[in-house]
């Protein structure tokens, strides 16, 4: 099963990764950065830089990639973040 993780390389989305390669499925993140934890190291994933505020990009990358599955962690979750730049935020957590 194909399996794409929109925000894979957050806490949620990492950690949904390693329950997911203890199955076998074929996963790919889709996220502005890089996973860095540590528990996905020992996983097979492919990554795709993609932001969610671009859903044109977003529909191209789903499609392309013909997944069976699609996960969405993606999000600002931070309130420092928030009320430094709330546009960022509703564009990220609402419109994404």
């Amino acid at each position: 099963m194909r399996i794409g993780i929109i925000g894979g390389s957050g806490f949620i989305g990492s950690y949904t990764i390693l329950e997911l390669s203890k199955h076998q499925f074929d996963i790919t993140i889709i996220d502005i950065v890089e996973p860095y934890r540590s528990t996905v190291e020992n996983c097979t994933y492919k990554f795709i830089n993609c932001d969610i505020r671009d859903a044109k990009e977003v529909e191209r990358v789903i499609v392309s990639n013909k997944f069976d599955l699609v996960y969405h962690f993606a999000g600002i979750i931070r309130a420092e973040v928030c009320r430094k730049d709330p546009v960022l935020c509703c564009d990220t957590n609402i419109q994404g």
